[in-house]
């Protein structure tokens, strides 16, 4: 079985209401039309379906770009009560980017960023990530260290592609090395 590809330059439409939409790649529209808003986000390389994303929720975000230049959009639920979460993974994931451009060479996407969401049983938070292509998935409770892990998985480890989900740790030891 062969690994599956999203084409080179999908573009993907969400309509909603009163919610807000985070996906791959880069932000390239949204408008408001009545009570229903359309979002708009466009990912120009090819991608690995497992690795596509479409997060729906109320989001705190910060967009802009690293200190080498690299666009970055970083959404966080607002539900979270840890404070500043936006900041701190703002600064980490352009840190870790930029470093990692310097290190590997090019970042090889149009983006770069952060998804925070809550996860808690009994009012702990579990701590998880999904490195998705351009904007990896963590939980509040994540550390720095596995954002530099997700983050180096856009150079390497993503590029390993498999024919069978036994082979996942071919991306995993490249994104793990890097760390």
């Amino acid at each position: 079985m062969a690994e599956k590809r999203l084409a080179a330059g999908s573009r993907a439409e969400f309509f909603m209401r009163d919610l807000d939409v985070v996906a791959n790649g880069r932000r390239v529209g949204r408008s408001t039309h009545g009570s229903w808003t359309t979002h708009v986000w466009s990912e120009r390389a090819p991608m690995a379906t497992y690795l596509a994303t479409v997060d729906v929720g109320r989001w705190q975000v910060r967009s802009g770009a690293t200190p080498g230049g690299i666009p970055e959009y970083v959404a966080v639920d607002p539900a979270l009560t840890k404070p500043d979460l936006v900041s701190h993974f703002w600064r980490t994931t352009a840190a870790v980017t930029d470093r990692w451009a310097s290190s590997f060479g090019p970042y090889p996407f149009d983006s770069t960023g952060a998804i925070v969401v809550g996860a808690s049983h009994d009012g702990v938070q579990i701590p998880f990530s999904a490195e998705t292509q351009t904007r990896p998935v963590y939980s509040a409770a994540d550390s720095d260290t596995i954002v530099a892990h997700d983050l180096a998985h856009q150079w390497f480890g993503d590029s390993v592609g498999f024919a069978r989900w036994n082979e996942v740790w071919l991306s995993e030891d490249i994104a793990m090395f890097a760390t």
